[in-house]
């Protein structure tokens, strides 16, 4: 089995299982036969089942991350599920471990929205890097989903955006340690009425066409 880590057992220095995986979810048995990686945060691991070993038993839901490159053996999937053990690894870090971390908290779910948002092609950037979630204004979104919708009262949605964890894909509500929850702001702002509806509630400019 391809793996970084070698004890599962949450220290200071040693907080996740980092597995490369092959396409049906299984431990690869070396990098060169992996298609993907998979991010296990320990602390939750062992907190959701007391005794997880992670040699014999798979990890408890909610508590670790998958992502699929395809292409096993070549030299771009190797590179990649290097890649997606360290940028993994770091919102993970900053989350537990920031200037406002807290060693306790699952990255799991903020791990599964940036990875919402690159399965969509777009790349966060510093200040919506799946940290937490998008950074936005909660009433001007929930303004501009009322909008959309044809409707004047906004604080439903002010509600689910404060309060709602959702399928990344499907939207439907879900626990907010599932696998694959995101917020509902976040998924919310995916669609593209909603997000300019936002933007022009927010001010955001946008380039004139005549500068393009």
């Amino acid at each position: 089995m391809a793996t970084t880590d070698q004890n599962a057992k949450a220290t200071k220095d040693r907080a996740s299982v980092r597995i490369a995986i092959d396409a049906n979810g299984n431990p690869a048995e070396s990098m060169a036969q992996a298609t993907g990686a998979r991010f296990i945060h320990l602390t939750s691991a062992l907190k959701a089942k007391p005794g997880w070993n992670k040699e014999t038993d798979a990890p408890p839901a909610g508590t670790f991350a998958d992502v699929q490159f395809g292409e096993p053996g070549s030299q771009r999937t190797m590179f990649a599920i290097f890649g997606a053990y360290t940028k993994l690894g770091n919102i993970a870090n900053t989350l537990n471990n920031g200037d406002k971390g807290d060693k306790t908290a699952n990255p799991i779910p903020a791990i599964e929205d940036f990875l919402a948002k690159t399965e969509s092609g777009e790349w966060p950037s510093k200040g919506g890097d799946g940290l937490g979630g998008v950074r936005y204004d909660k009433a001007l979104l929930a303004q501009a989903i009322a909008e959309v919708k044809g409707e004047r009262d906004s604080k439903p949605y002010l509600d689910k955006i404060e309060n709602l964890k959702v399928d990344g894909q499907k939207g439907f509500a879900v626990a907010a340690d599932a696998k694959g929850a995101i917020s509902y702001g976040a998924f919310a702002l995916r669609n593209v009425k909603v997000k300019a509806a936002y933007e022009r509630l927010a001010g955001v400019e946008t380039a004139p066409i005549d500068a393009l």
